[in-house]
C-alpha cells in the first residue's frame, strides 16, 4: 500500500510539473518541434542526408593491393655495396683563446682579414673557407671596436676553394683607439 500511494505521489509531481515543462520546451524550440514531429511520422518527410544509413568500410577497397605492394619492397633486396674511402681533410678544432690573444697583442689593426690570413697562412699551407670564417667569428667580440670605412675599399682574399670580397676593418681593443 505504501509503495502504490509513493507510486501515484510520483506520478503527480510527473504530470504537473514535467509534462508541461517538455511542452513548453516543445514549442518554444523550433528544433525540436521539427524532430517531434518527424519522430511522430517518419515515412512522411524525406530525411536529410545526415541521417540517412549508409553502409561503409573501415578500411580503403585498395588496402590489400597497398599492403602487398608495401612487402614486396622487402622481398627483393638489391646487393648492397659499402665502400671503404678515406676522405683526407683537415681536422681543425678552432682554438678561440689562442687567436684571441694574437689579435689583442697586434691591436690596433687598419685590416682585420688580412691579418685573418696572414695569421691563418702562417699555420697553413692552404687556408679553407671555413677556417676564414671561424678567425673571423672574432670580430663578434664585445671587447673590440670595430671601425668601417665609409669609402667602402675592398679586398679579395683568396682561400682554397673561393674568392672572397671583404670590407677593409679597423679593429681597436676596448672600444678606445690606441
Amino acid at each position: 500500500i505504501q509503495t502504490h500511494n509513493d507510486l501515484l505521489k510520483q506520478s503527480r509531481i510527473l504530470t504537473t510539473e514535467l509534462l508541461p515543462l517538455l511542452e513548453r520546451i516543445r514549442t518554444e524550440s523550433l528544433l525540436l518541434t521539427g524532430w517531434i514531429e518527424f519522430l511522430r511520422n517518419p515515412y512522411k518527410v524525406e530525411p536529410v542526408a545526415l541521417l540517412k544509413p549508409n553502409r561503409g568500410m573501415p578500411q580503403a577497397k585498395d588496402m590489400y593491393h597497398k599492403t602487398k605492394e608495401f612487402f614486396e619492397q622487402f622481398t627483393s633486396q638489391e646487393p648492397l655495396v659499402i665502400e671503404d674511402t678515406k676522405v683526407d681533410f683537415d681536422r681543425w678544432i678552432f682554438d678561440r683563446e689562442l687567436f684571441k690573444d694574437k689579435l689583442e697583442h697586434e691591436l690596433p689593426l687598419t685590416d682585420f682579414f688580412s691579418w685573418c690570413m696572414k695569421t691563418l697562412k702562417h699555420d697553413f699551407s692552404n687556408v679553407d673557407t671555413d677556417k676564414l670564417f671561424a678567425v673571423a667569428n672574432l670580430l663578434f667580440d664585445e671587447d673590440l671596436l670595430i671601425e668601417f670605412n665609409k669609402k667602402a675599399e675592398r679586398l679579395n682574399i683568396k682561400t682554397q676553394s673561393s674568392t672572397l670580397t671583404v670590407p677593409k676593418l679597423k679593429i681597436y681593443r676596448n672600444g678606445l683607439p690606441e
